[in-house]
């Protein structure tokens, strides 16, 4: 169980969520309300928005239509609010659904309306791993849109998380359906290896690695927004969010097979080499087939990477607990039949 945040409340702070219908930005808009704000909701889809966000907030929860191409929309979102939140983000390129316009050029479009609004801090959703020689273009992507907001002349606040886990989770989904044994490669579960270099020898041998990975629940990356819009001093912070335990993949990965329902006992985690991957990835979006594999070269190099790390400054700061994988998955798992 998470966080010693119960104490932080927004008292009728109006907070404005881009990207409020998705998987974390709906918790966040959750999140925000229970702790007392007022929340405006830019939202593209009004259909999507009224199954995933709470019916019952009355005037706190203000759902303002548009995109983050759209100025007029971007000035309403943010007009008259102490803060906001950017909570868009894509995994994977589709058509103009591009990593430079929705990270770069959208997070430039909503910083700019937010200045030109007078908001006070901005709380910025980014990722593990982002760095600005990123092995993948989501990570590179993901990094300048930190560096826009960093320069936006506004108070900041960076939250990276790990792989966010819980119910609707696209991530989590995903495994489901490989594990169902009804979706490709139906024989195993499939995940991505690394090789390592043995740095002792010159060209000396590589090994296979299985990454690590850290889960963090989707609750727990909404209550770090609460925590940093409440208290000043995570102003200028950028804040690594990871949950309590660590793993190796195929050790996650058993896990949800052995605990979730529909899941096929015969199928075992199955370790794909990285490179191998990725060139696969290459070769299918070069021929324009990209979209017949579900992951593409970026996913499959930045799956063979470690996302772990400590988690005693988002305790010490934000107050947040973060709750382990396993015992959180137990609770929401029947949800998933």
């Amino acid at each position: 169980m998470s966080t010693s945040t119960q104490s932080d409340q927004l008292n009728g702070m109006v907070v404005a969520v881009a990207g409020a219908t998705g998987f974390v930005g709906s918790h966040i808009v959750r999140a925000l309300l229970e702790r007392g704000a007022k929340v405006r909701a830019l939202v593209r889809d009004a259909a999507k928005a009224r199954t995933t966000l709470p019916t019952n907030a009355g005037d706190r929860l203000v759902l303002v239509p548009g995109t983050l191409d759209e100025p007029t929309a971007l000035g309403n979102l943010c007009a008259g609010a102490h803060g906001v939140v950017n909570a868009v983000g894509i995994i994977r390129e589709e058509g103009v659904q591009t990593f430079e316009r929705i990270h770069v050029k959208g997070t430039e479009k909503l910083v700019t309306a937010a200045s030109a609004a007078g908001v006070k801090h901005v709380v910025q959703i980014s990722a593990l791993g982002v760095r600005p020689d990123g092995i993948a273009e989501y990570q590179r992507s993901k990094w300048e849109g930190e560096q826009l907001v960093r320069r936006s002349g506004m108070a900041w606040t960076i939250i990276r998380p790990g792989f966010i886990h819980g119910v609707g989770s696209e991530g989590i989904d995903t495994f489901l359906d490989l594990m169902s044994g009804e979706t490709p490669p139906y024989f195993f579960i499939p995940y991505f290896q690394r090789w390592d270099l043995d740095d002792s020898l010159p060209l000396g041998p590589a090994h296979v690695v299985d990454p690590m990975i850290q889960p963090v629940h989707v609750e727990d990356v909404a209550m770090s927004v609460v925590a940093a819009l409440a208290r000043e001093h995570a102003r200028g912070e950028i804040y690594n969010l990871l949950g309590s335990e660590a793993m190796p993949w195929p050790d996650m990965l058993r896990f949800i097979r052995d605990n979730a329902p529909g899941t096929s006992d015969n199928l075992q985690p199955f370790g794909i080499p990285a490179p191998l991957a990725a060139g696969l990835a290459f070769a299918a979006k070069f021929i324009r087939a990209g979209q017949a594999l579900p992951y593409d070269f970026g996913m499959a190099m930045m799956g063979s990477e470690d996302s772990v790390g400590e988690t005693r400054k988002v305790r010490q700061d934000l107050g947040i607990m973060a709750r382990g994988f396993k015992d959180s998955f137990r609770v929401y798992a029947p949800q998933l039949a």
